[in-house]
């Protein structure tokens, strides 16, 4: 066990270590001023870092930078003594820089990020910071963000807000074609928000969106009645998060047509893996590996409105 409740210092500890993700939410860092660079280019690290007691940390920049697999809520963190200008810790005199670059291309989800600027907004700040942010999001926590920035004449620098949209798309199946045990839908989503729901009739599927936003379902459809029925796929938010209206794209999925119709007259290829006339025959013959490559999703949303749906070889 490491002994810290003494150290000044923890600068640098585990910069640039890649391989590194070890639990060390026991360390007592209670008396540590310097608190910089400690997991910059820490590329692996991601553990919860919650008990940690930062009431007397000075500096805290570039602590998180490039450390792009952390994603966790630093809304305990005691932010109250960071500041910028001289400091002389009685064995040494240097210029610190409070918050910058800190959270630079972290890993740090919406709803994480969010949790840490809210609660950091109730805390009684240093005034004219500067916090790194570069790549990160924000949603829910917009007007307490900006009152870091008001009241505490904070600059945050380099992230943006982004409340988005659910990704939703509607069409239907004819289940008397495709009554099948390994039913396949995947396509992309947003890394950070809720799973992906899927509802056909009356059967319903939550698929975890993983990290790279992709989400992937194997369904049963055997159970269900013959007919068409609809296929909706939207993604959930989580708690307190607000979206704009979307616009549901209406389409038909028939293993006999090349093209699907969307509800605003573009249109989606449909093609089998081999693009060969002779595969082609095949297909249409047998129905079989066909794969169906459907755009259409939340307008607000820009690339997330590409869904494939897959029938596989029972």
């Amino acid at each position: 066990k490491w002994d810290t409740k003494s150290v000044v210092s923890i600068g640098h500890m585990f910069a640039n270590a890649k391989s590194f993700n070890q639990p060390i939410n026991n360390f007592d860092v209670s008396n540590v001023l310097y608190m910089d660079n400690v997991f910059n280019g820490a590329t692996s690290f991601n553990q919860p870092l919650d008990k940690w007691d930062t009431r007397n940390a000075i500096t805290t920049h570039d602590n998180f930078k490039n450390a792009a697999s952390f994603n966790q809520s630093l809304a305990s963190w005691n932010m109250e003594s960071v500041r910028y200008g001289n400091s002389n810790d009685g064995n040494r005199e240097k210029f610190i820089t409070g918050a910058e670059n800190m959270l630079d291309n972290s890993g740090l989800s919406i709803e994480n990020y969010d949790a840490t600027l809210t609660a950091w907004s109730k805390q009684n700040l240093k005034e004219s910071l500067k916090l790194g942010a570069e790549g990160l999001k924000y949603c829910k926590s917009k007007d307490d963000r900006q009152s870091i920035i008001d009241d505490k004449k904070w600059t945050i620098e380099g992230d943006s807000e982004f409340c988005p949209a659910p990704v939703v798309s509607s069409k239907t199946v004819d289940v008397t074609k495709y009554n099948e045990k390994n039913y396949v839908i995947e396509g992309t989503c947003v890394a950070g928000l809720g799973d992906v729901r899927i509802q056909i009739g009356e059967l319903i599927k939550n698929i975890p969106c993983d990290d790279k936003g992709h989400f992937n379902a194997k369904l049963d459809l055997s159970k269900l009645p013959d007919g068409e029925l609809p296929v909706a796929v939207s993604q959930l938010l989580p708690a307190g998060y607000s979206a704009p209206s979307t616009s549901i794209y209406e389409l038909k999925i028939n293993k006999d047509t090349k093209t699907t119709k969307l509800a605003n007259n573009d249109t989606t290829k449909m093609t089998d893996k081999k693009s060969d006339k002779k595969s082609e025959k095949k297909l249409a013959d047998t129905g079989s590996n066909l794969i169906a490559y459907v755009a259409g999703l939340a307008a607000s949303v820009s690339g997330l409105a590409v869904l494939a749906v897959r029938k596989l070889r029972g």
